[in-house]
């Protein structure tokens, strides 16, 4: 009889611990693949920042393109010279050559100075377009040489580089030497050749 009873609770304990077994492997199954779903998910939704960055990876090619226009600045002057000698002007009270250089209208000696400025191209090569003066940065010489010229700008010596990367810049100032009574003077207009600045496009012939 006590073996009987004995038998029977090993059977019992051996099919209490199967089923426990099993138990065990379905929940760690479960983990498992409750994981593998987790990391699947991660990976099919790709880093914000990571494909904000790939996008401009693929703009790339559209900025490299705005190269072939390139802006150029420069300041002051290389050379200054005469292109016309002084001479006796009369100037209006109200006219802008004498407003711009600070001087009431009256008769002065004015003599007319070529300014010139060695220049570099961005290539060799480029064609050397200049920028369109702006008059209120008064920071610009006049395009040709006159006593009464009032038009700003200035223009290249190569309106396609020759190679070298330098081209020479020419602009004209209106210089206010002295008054009829012989005081001196030093006035410019539109500025004065310290303070040009050369702005200018260096674009390329074959983009």
């Amino acid at each position: 009889m006590k073996k009987r009873v004995t038998l029977i609770i090993i059977i019992a304990a051996c099919i209490f611990t199967s089923c426990n077994s099993s138990d065990v492997e379905e929940i760690q199954q479960k983990e498992t693949t409750s994981q593998l779903s987790q990391s699947n998910e991660r990976i099919s939704h790709p880093n914000p920042t990571l494909s904000k960055n790939m996008a401009k990876t693929r703009e790339l090619p559209n900025s490299l393109q705005e190269d072939n226009n390139v802006a150029m600045t420069d300041y002051g002057y290389t050379q200054i010279s005469l292109a016309g000698n002084a001479a006796r002007k009369f100037y209006k009270h109200m006219d802008p050559i004498v407003l711009g250089a600070g001087l009431p209208g009256g008769i002065y000696f004015v003599e007319i100075q070529c300014v010139t400025k060695e220049l570099s191209s961005y290539r060799a090569g480029d064609i050397i377009i200049p920028t369109t003066s702006n008059k209120e940065n008064k920071d610009m010489g006049l395009i040709r040489a006159g006593y009464f010229y009032t038009t700003l700008g200035w223009s290249s010596n190569e309106i396609i580089e020759s190679g070298d990367k330098k081209f020479i810049g020419t602009t004209y100032l209106i210089h206010f030497v002295r008054t009829t009574g012989g005081a001196q003077l030093d006035h410019y207009y539109p500025c004065r050749p310290e303070k040009i600045v050369w702005r200018y496009t260096s674009k390329k012939i074959n983009p």
